[in-house]
């Protein structure tokens, strides 16, 4: 019986051994399926991640799609793993397909962090980025041509986007979604080309610490879907082209929008100000509230309305009820040539004393508060307008009176005298 003891314990012991070694060579067999990993670590004791290095140099990964697929395999044949994976190289890498960041989405307990220190740049054709749930990717730079940035309930956090393509914009979807950026620093998204907004909002996500700038005109930097209520909060928008917009709410649509700031002054020229003097939807808008259901908490915000005609900080096109408007410091630009909030029609008296009690105008604006009547009646009487000039008799009026030749002969005859 004591004999027996000890031979169990060395059984077990020499089943520990095999299995630890065992592990390193399964490990090591799976690491090097994705790029080359002669220096694969062993799995890690429970609890702890798996580390995965990308270097486009050295290795043991070159490509950050090589280490995500390896790190989907090791999840799928582990429960609870965590995979960390650490870009230590610069370099760029063009996807050959979607690179779907999948930490199982909840129903194995795994999770996919990405991490890089270096500037490393994803170059997106016709390819997506998905960030689902349970990952996050962070201090990367994408360049989209094609491709959008999907942000399903995970946490995306680049250095830089650049979206070269009308098709391309960032989908931030979920109520757990999460667009920031990186190590306490302005995540710079260029908007050069888009139909979309630049950043669209689906859900209860939070989009913080990201510097939008918009270059196209009728551009939009942020908008919401309807029924969405995320929290915008420290981010700052540039509008850099005529009827550029910053944040749109769409209908039933609110959330927290504070702390931000907004630029709404391009780079002027004589030809930008005369196309804006044409028209009076030619300036810049920081926020535009669509619907009558549109209510976000608008607080504690610097809103810079630029100095070409129609410009206008906040634009209310429907609805009469108050809304949380307070704490925000309007500037104007220039000769005062913008409206620093612009009601809808109906708008109660009271409403548009808190709008002025509760925010500071600083600089020389047409109006405070104006009226929103102009934008909204615009479109309506474009149809009343088409049949009217369907009828010709007022042309045929204008035709009766040719017979004006006749004074012309006249002075003919004093030519023979």
């Amino acid at each position: 019986m004591k004999g027996s003891l000890p031979r169990k314990g060395q059984a077990s012991r020499s089943t520990w051994r095999t299995r630890s070694l065992l592990l390193p060579l399964l490990a090591g067999i799976a690491f090097g399926c994705g790029g080359g990993a002669g220096n694969s670590p062993p799995l890690p004791p429970p609890g702890e991640p798996v580390i995965l290095r990308v270097d486009p140099a050295k290795g043991p990964f070159t490509k950050l799609a090589d280490a995500v697929a390896e790190a989907q395999r090791l999840q799928s044949a582990t429960a609870g793993l965590e995979v960390l994976i650490e870009i230590l190289g610069a370099g760029k890498e063009r996807l050959e397909k979607n690179l779907a960041l999948d930490g199982g989405d909840g129903t194995n307990g795994g999770r996919i962090r990405i991490t890089s220190s270096a500037a490393y740049e994803i170059l997106a054709g016709l390819f997506n980025v998905i960030v689902a749930s349970q990952t996050s990717l962070q201090g990367v730079e994408v360049v989209l041509e094609g491709g959008k940035i999907q942000v399903n309930d995970g946490t995306f956090q680049p250095s830089k986007v650049t979206l070269n393509s009308p098709s391309s914009n960032i989908l931030v979807n979920g109520n757990a979604a999460v667009l920031e950026g990186a190590v306490n620093q302005l995540a710079q998204v260029f908007c050069q080309q888009f139909s979309d907004p630049c950043v669209q909002i689906s859900g209860n996500g939070r989009v913080a610490g990201i510097s939008v700038t918009v270059s196209k005109t009728g551009g939009v930097g942020v908008g919401t879907v309807p029924g969405s209520n995320p929290l915008l909060e420290n981010n700052a928008i540039l509008l850099q082209a005529l009827g550029a917009l910053g944040v749109r709410y769409s209908d039933n649509s609110g959330g927290v929008f504070r702390n931000n700031q907004i630029e709404g002054d391009p780079p002027t020229t004589a030809g930008l100000a005369l196309q804006a003097r044409q028209t009076a939807s030619g300036g810049t808008t920081g926020i535009q509230l669509d619907g009558a259901g549109s209510v976000p908490v608008i607080q504690s915000n610097r809103i810079v309305v630029g100095r070409i005609a129609g410009s206008v900080g906040i634009r209310i096109l429907q609805g009469t009820q108050a809304r949380t408007i307070a704490g925000n410091t309007f500037l104007a630009r220039g000769e005062g040539a913008g409206v620093a909030i612009q009601v809808a029609p109906g708008t109660p008296e009271a409403v548009v004393a808190a709008y002025l009690a509760g925010n500071s105008f600083q600089g020389n604006f047409a109006e405070r508060i104006g009226s929103g009547s102009a934008p909204t009646a615009t479109p309506v009487p474009t149809p009343t307008l088409t049949p009217t000039p369907e009828p010709t008799p007022p042309p045929k009026t204008q035709t009766r009176p040719t017979p004006t030749p006749p004074p012309r002969r006249n002075p003919t005859p004093q030519r023979e005298e």
